[in-house]
């Protein structure tokens, strides 16, 4: 979204993992395009940062007038995105992993660009299939791939959810180990661990 019912910089991006292996994306970044081409970069993900399968994550914009939504951002920027632009998911290296565009003018897009948002409503671009069923529908053509939405974005504490199917909430223990014979760090020795 580049702009939402609080004007031009409410905004945000989701990431979302829909393969079935986790994603590392420790210092991927977020670059924008202005409506002429000009590129910079807006975010860039903290290291040791995994989406796990059917995970999301919600990066907004944290200026005045920012990002208006009920669900918590996990990272926030503090610069808008031109409304006629364009968004990159940028590895490390500068490789694209993915990109829209949301006009002609903009260094990032595939296929057919997408019309900028028409009005400061409550609405976003979600990558089809959408809502439910997830945003797993990439033909490297952002008209197709792409449709207009009531906005409702996701963030990383939300129900993994793959392609439309539910995975399973992970359980988070805490372990304690009370005691191990050998001493653990012979090398070749057997280990017993009392959990």
């Amino acid at each position: 979204r580049t702009r939402g019912p609080d004007g031009a910089e409410d905004e945000y991006i989701e990431l979302y993992n829909p393969n079935a292996t986790v994603v590392d994306i420790s210092g991927w970044k977020i670059n924008v395009s202005n409506d002429s081409g000009t590129t910079s970069t807006r975010a860039t993900i903290p290291a040791s940062t995994i989406l796990r399968s059917g995970q999301y994550y919600l990066i907004a914009n944290s200026s005045t007038n920012g990002y208006s939504g009920v669900v918590t951002a996990n990272l926030t920027y503090g610069q808008g995105i031109t409304n006629a632009g364009g968004i990159a998911l940028v590895r490390p290296n500068n490789t694209v992993v993915d990109q829209v565009g949301l006009g002609t003018g903009s260094a990032y897009e595939e296929g057919t660009p997408l019309p900028a948002l028409p009005s400061n409503a409550n609405q976003s671009y979600e990558r089809k299939l959408g809502g439910p069923s997830d945003s797993c529908q990439d033909t490297d053509d952002n008209a197709n791939d792409f449709s207009l939405i009531t906005s409702d974005p996701k963030n990383y504490s939300s129900q993994l959810s793959r392609c439309g199917t539910l995975l399973p909430i992970p359980v988070l223990t805490t372990t304690t180990i009370t005691g191990d014979f050998p001493d653990p760090s012979l090398v070749n020795a057997s280990v017993s661990v009392s959990v």
